[in-house]
């Protein structure tokens, strides 16, 4: 509307009045990136995948659903496991990722591309390790390539292994850090337990995370990328995030999704432009 063109184009001009009263800050060129992965080249419809084995109840398509009950479970016929997927097309890929229970005992774990379905002698390869503490597992890495082959070896061949949703794509990022204390990570627990005078009965459910990190002062672009991604996902589809690059305590990686919309405040601007106020919320989904 006329009011609302009206609104904007003033506090633009407020913004560029006080430039030199609101200079961009310096903590801007040190400001450490928030990491959220959510489009994969898996979402393709040209996508193949083979497997060295599978329990048919829970077969290998399994990975292409970010539901926490869609897994891909091995079969017991060796102890080295295999998923080769064809993207149909050159795809440039920089992450790697899988949902996944509890991997303790787990060896070889790598994904490695190739430009042909022959693996012999992949062009490139990068070894997984899991130094998170949450159910997901993220790689960087640097492949343009058609074919990935992710490959690890078992305890044991009878060991039936669960692997979740599967990433495979790049990144969307907040350029910007939480407020210093501004990142909280909460243990909730949904069990319940009944007394009587004589005795307890108890109801144990899966316990989970849930994350707030507050923000203060972002800039504009942040603020539309959120809406964007917010307005993709909304509170049913699940992503993973990473709440800051290289922080130590802010820097695992986090399958999860929206509690509710992300709210912005306008707090005034910086290098001539609007910033914003926010507060994410986030839930943890359970344990494939």
């Amino acid at each position: 509307s006329t009011n609302h063109g009206a609104r904007r184009a003033r506090q633009f001009a407020i913004c560029l009045a006080v430039f030199r009263v609101c200079p961009r800050r310096s903590s801007d060129f040190l400001r450490m990136s928030a990491t959220l992965l959510y489009n994969t080249f898996l979402d393709g419809s040209s996508v193949a995948l083979t497997e060295s084995s599978e329990n048919s109840m829970l077969p290998a398509e399994n990975v292409l659903n970010r539901q926490a009950g869609k897994v891909w479970e091995t079969g017991t016929s060796t102890a080295a496991e295999t998923l080769v997927m064809d993207l149909g097309s050159v795809q440039n890929a920089t992450y790697f990722g899988f949902v996944h229970p509890d991997w303790t005992g787990y060896t070889s774990v790598e994904i490695e591309w190739n430009s042909t379905d022959s693996w012999g002698a992949p062009a490139g390869s990068s070894t997984i390790t899991d130094a998170n503490s949450t159910n997901v597992t993220i790689a960087l890495i640097v492949a343009n390539y058609r074919y990935f082959r992710f490959k690890f070896t078992k305890p044991s061949a009878a060991t039936q292994s669960r692997v979740g949703w599967i990433f495979l794509g790049s990144a969307g990022f907040i350029v910007d850090s939480p407020d210093d204390g501004g990142f909280t990570e909460s243990l909730n627990d949904n069990s319940s337990t009944h007394r009587t005078p004589d005795s307890s009965f108890s109801d144990q459910r899966a316990q989970y995370k849930t994350l707030q990190v507050e923000y203060s002062g972002i800039a504009e672009y942040n603020k539309t990328f959120l809406e964007t991604h917010f307005a993709a996902v909304g509170t049913h589809t699940p992503f993973v995030f990473q709440p800051e690059q290289g922080v130590t305590g802010a820097d695992s990686y986090y399958f999860v999704k929206f509690e509710d919309a992300p709210t912005f405040k306008n707090a005034g601007c910086s290098g001539g432009g609007l910033i914003w106020d926010t507060s994410i919320k986030l839930i943890e989904e359970p344990n494939p």
